[in-house]
């Protein structure tokens, strides 16, 4: 999309909160879906039990990513100091191997690479739970220029999308079907992963909010000496939601 060889693109929160600042016609018109898919995936037999256990502990993670956003964002809240952890930073897959190989205690992960996990070390392994951990917001996106070329259908595909989370929501287990004769997965994980999706076309308030705190969280890893960010609200297109339901647009402008 950056590179005008597509006209729409869907990617997560921080993949849009990483290209604002170097791509100032960038516009969002919406989030499509807000899942609830990390999570740190813990050994039993390591004694962590809580949050606070994770004191001295061997964490994985995958750098510049939602992943290490949110551990860092869940230590700060729960008052632990990255001085009070180990971080091993890895890709997700050698991160699996490696927790799975019992050389880290924990990991921080996305789906599905959890389920995966979770499948091969079996009642060893477990997430932890009751921690505020952020949530993935799925958004839509395009080009300024894009947009207007092609407003009818861009119209037309938000409106088709608009039905489709109606469809989904009042029909989830010919959706669950529908899905599995589309993409290359099982019906287990497809039955597992369903709940922690909300299928719901809007922009909320706390995306924004969401988006403005991991572009600070991304400024201070890249340079400590940027100290502003642009004004995000400069980077929505409302038009295409208005034109499907005001009421689905929440954010305060």
């Amino acid at each position: 999309m950056i590179n005008n060889k597509i006209d729409l693109g869907l990617s997560a929160v921080f993949v849009i909160g990483n290209k604002v600042s170097e791509n100032p016609d960038l516009r969002i018109l919406g989030v499509l879906t807000v899942s609830d898919i990390q999570a740190f995936l813990l050994r039993k037999e390591k004694n962590i039990r809580t949050i606070n256990d994770l004191k001295g502990k061997k964490i994985g993670v995958t750098p510049n990513t939602s992943a290490e956003y949110a551990l860092e964002t869940v230590l700060y809240f729960n008052q632990i100091s990255l001085k009070n952890v180990k971080i091993v930073n890895d890709i997700p897959s050698k991160l699996n191997e490696r927790f799975i190989s019992g050389e880290l205690d924990a990991i921080l992960m996305w789906e599905p690479n959890i389920y995966r996990t979770l499948s091969k070390i079996g009642d060893n392994g477990f997430i932890l739970n009751d921690i505020n951990m952020p949530l993935i917001y799925q958004t839509l996106s395009g080009k300024k220029a894009n947009l207007e070329e092609k407003k009818e259908a861009v119209e037309r595909f938000v409106k088709a999308l608009d039905q489709a989370e109606k469809f989904l929501n009042s029909n989830p287990e010919q959706s669950k079907l529908i899905i599995k004769s589309r993409i290359s997965s099982t019906s287990e994980y497809i039955e597992y992963v369903w709940s922690k999706h909300q299928f719901n076309l809007s922009l909320p308030q706390n995306f924004l909010i969401l988006l403005e705190n991991q572009l600070k969280w991304s400024n201070l890893k890249k340079n400590p000496s940027i100290k502003k960010i642009p004004h995000l609200l400069n980077y929505f297109d409302f038009s295409f939601l208005e034109s499907v339901d005001r009421k689905k647009i929440m954010i305060i402008r």
